[in-house]
């Protein structure tokens, strides 16, 4: 009885460990090497009095450099028919940040002043697609927006292999 104990634990051991080594590193192949995509990763916050807001939409602890195909930017009570126009000293960024001050401006909107702001959607195509290096986070800023207002950012996109040629995307 003990020896078919024995003979079914080295049985196990063979087959079953060595099979989840085996998708283990198949899956770490596959995160490693491939492009994983993201769909509506963000976050929000509450504009303060003066309709300035910071936050971090996306932080990147992946391991792995992001590519953004696609941008959301949301207030409450605001939509296309009602939709918040930016003023001559309103404007909104996405910037990378590593740690926690965004350090580079990866785009801005409105492109022309007395412009809708709020929602916006953008989209961009594969090579001008903004992009956050492995530990880079994805930072919002919004100047002079709706005051007290809650502005939500959701972003699409792909992460990608770290240290990729940016060109090869």
């Amino acid at each position: 009885m003990e020896i078919l104990q024995g003979v079914e634990e080295m049985l196990h051991r063979l087959f079953y460990d060595r099979r989840e080594g085996l998708l283990a590193r198949a899956r770490q192949e596959f995160f490693q090497n491939y492009d994983i995509p993201i769909n509506d990763m963000g976050n929000s916050v509450k504009t303060d009095a003066n309709g300035n807001a910071e936050f971090v939409v996306y932080e990147n602890s992946t391991r792995r450099d992001i590519a953004i195909s696609r941008l959301q930017i949301w207030a409450d009570g605001k939509d296309p028919g009602n939709a918040y126009t930016a003023g001559n000293t309103t404007w909104c960024g996405i910037f990378s940040a590593l740690g926690g001050n965004p350090t580079t401006l990866k785009d801005f909107f409105p492109k022309t002043s007395a412009t809708q702001l709020i929602p916006l959607l953008q989209s961009y195509g594969e090579h001008a697609a903004p992009r956050f290096k492995n530990g880079e986070n994805i930072v919002f800023r919004i100047f002079n927006g709706p005051a007290t207002t809650n502005i939500t950012v959701k972003i699409d996109g792909w992460l990608k292999p770290a240290g990729v040629n940016e060109d090869t995307y």
